[in-house]
């Protein structure tokens, strides 16, 4: 069972880390817009049914891309519990930016890097599609059939600020988070 209490304490101390370039005010900050929507995922990891496939969906700037990365750190874990010192490169864990590779030929290149077990130390090969909502939907129709069978230790996490551009048949496999947005300075 997670340690949710000390979960949290370990993502606010990954405030130090840089995820995102900008100060957040620590006296608007709230553990659950950064964290998840409706404590979805705590239940999740808490009773073993771990989604393999989430769209986090967000305004601009709400901290998408950082909780992919936690989730990311999380799921690399037994415990589920982030080491503040740990970083995205020590694990397989490949981020696609889906505005530059947002082709069907991008998505196919991905049978490469899916195929295989992760290397130690990951636990978990996890696939971050950034700005999901651009790729094509020849591209989203061929994350059918790879998202509809995962292996075990494979998991995607789709970006997106707009998740009607998401067709309907990855919508209703996948874990939605919506964010909200993180009040900050400058």
């Amino acid at each position: 069972m997670v340690n949710w209490s000390t979960f949290i304490i370990h993502v606010i101390l990954m405030e130090n880390q840089v995820f995102r370039k900008r100060t957040y005010d620590r006296s608007k900050l709230t553990i659950s817009a950064l964290i998840m929507h409706k404590l979805s995922l705590k239940n999740q990891l808490q009773s073993g049914r771990i989604p393999h496939f989430f769209i986090i969906v967000g305004d601009s700037g709400s901290g998408k891309t950082s909780l992919s990365r936690i989730i990311s750190l999380m799921l690399q874990k037994e415990d589920y519990k982030i080491d503040p010192v740990d970083t995205i490169n020590k694990y397989d864990i490949t981020e696609i930016n889906a505005s530059d590779k947002n082709g069907i030929d991008d998505i196919r290149s991905l049978s490469e890097i899916i195929k295989y077990k992760p290397m130690p130390p990951s636990r978990a090969k996890i696939i971050i599609l950034d700005e999901a909502h651009q790729l094509t939907t020849p591209a989203q129709n061929a994350l059918l059939k790879v998202t509809e069978d995962t292996s075990n230790f494979l998991f995607f996490i789709f970006c997106t600020t707009n998740l009607s551009k998401i067709i309907e048949a990855l919508k209703r496999r996948a874990n939605i988070l919506k964010m909200n947005g993180l009040d900050y300075k400058g």
